[in-house]
């Protein structure tokens, strides 16, 4: 092994420099020091995720803390079972409404994107979004019209990110790359949402 990598070009010893870095980068996620209040949040965060998980009778996931103090970092990793959360998230009263989502993608156990080069299935985009709604309604004691209307608040956002990549591209600039994530057009998924749960008011006004 040794030598396949010592003789496997530029690409071959850039993965093996990966391997090494990897633990020990998760190493340092894992032993972050946190204070009483985040680690309470970590607690709470974790014991959510078990309930969750624990219910729909899938595997359980483990709640880990990012490298930095950003917040609004909540994100699923499939293979290693893992949701990132940042530590500035843990001090907020609302960390259970932020797995919301991850939870949904861990428990109908569908690849993400990212793992799929960028490219998206829609129908289990729609899913996700439909089992996003359900979670907070079930065990957030959300109202689902609630729940409704923050996924479909938080799409209407994200299209127009699409809608200014399309100008960036347009001019030649690359876009941003945050958008290539959701290849499933936020509108798209805000049409099958009101329809999905048959929302009798008319959709908010999305950017094509």
């Amino acid at each position: 092994m040794q030598k396949s990598l010592a003789h496997g070009g530029p690409v071959m010893r850039k993965w093996a420099a990966l391997l090494v870095l990897v633990p020990v980068l998760c190493a340092g996620c894992l032993a972050m020091t946190k204070t009483p209040q985040q680690a309470a949040g970590l607690a709470e965060a974790q014991g959510f995720a078990d309930e969750v998980t624990t219910t729909y009778r899938v595997y359980r996931v483990k709640i880990i803390v990012g490298g930095s103090s950003m917040g609004g970092w909540f994100t699923y990793y499939p293979q290693s079972g893992w949701i990132g959360v940042g530590l500035q998230d843990l001090e907020k009263s609302n960390v259970r409404l932020g797995l919301v989502m991850p939870l949904a993608w861990a428990t109908l156990n569908f690849p993400t994107p990212t793992q799929r080069l960028w490219k998206d299935d829609p129908q289990q985009r729609f899913a996700v979004n439909h089992r996003a709604v359900e979670i907070g309604a079930r065990f957030l004691g959300m109202a689902e019209r609630h729940m409704i209307d923050r996924l479909g608040g938080s799409l209407v956002a994200q299209s127009k990110v699409y809608a200014a990549n399309r100008i960036q591209a347009a001019k030649g600039h690359d876009p941003d790359v945050s958008a290539r994530f959701y290849s499933v057009h936020p509108c798209d998924q805000l049409h099958d949402l009101w329809i999905h749960f048959a929302v009798a008011d008319p959709e908010p006004a999305c950017e094509r």
